[in-house]
């Protein structure tokens, strides 16, 4: 009996150079989550969608990672499986929004400012969760298609 294996490109998934992994399929991409990524990978998407540098990034604040963790995780250089895949999701969000909004500048504005369609609540704070992701995600494409509303 064969198995099913997934081998997707990753051509619609973040950069590998943001993230600081090497993964050519979405298998591969998974495996590396879940044993946890490097820290790195934390520092480089702060900076890509942060509008203000600091010791704490708001990231990690997003991530709900404490002050006490986060240099606890600098020290060892790497994340747990969940912050790997939180780190995953805004990495992903960043990238869709600067497809929409052909400019990184532009996106990482759009994803700090409150939004109207979410309530007036900045999409990378709706962002903290799985679902809130998947519905800034979803204003993007409504955004990309002209259906913004």
């Amino acid at each position: 009996m064969n198995t099913f294996t997934p081998r997707a490109a990753l051509h619609n998934l973040p950069s590998a150079e943001l993230l600081g992994i090497q993964a050519k399929t979405s298998a591969e991409l998974i495996a590396l989550l879940q044993n946890g990524i490097g820290f790195v990978a934390l520092e480089n998407v702060a900076a890509a969608i942060s509008q203000k540098p600091s010791a704490h990034s708001s990231l990690a604040e997003y991530l709900g990672i404490s002050l006490s963790t986060y240099q606890r995780r600098k020290l060892e250089q790497k994340l747990t499986p969940k912050e790997s895949e939180g780190v995953y999701r805004y990495a992903a969000l960043l990238t869709r929004a600067t497809e929409v909004f052909e400019h990184p500048n532009h996106a990482k504005t759009w994803l700090n400012q409150p939004n109207k369609a979410l309530g007036n609540v900045i999409p990378l704070e709706y962002a903290r969760t799985e679902l809130g992701a998947s519905l800034v995600m979803q204003l993007l494409g409504r955004i990309e298609h002209g259906s913004y509303s």
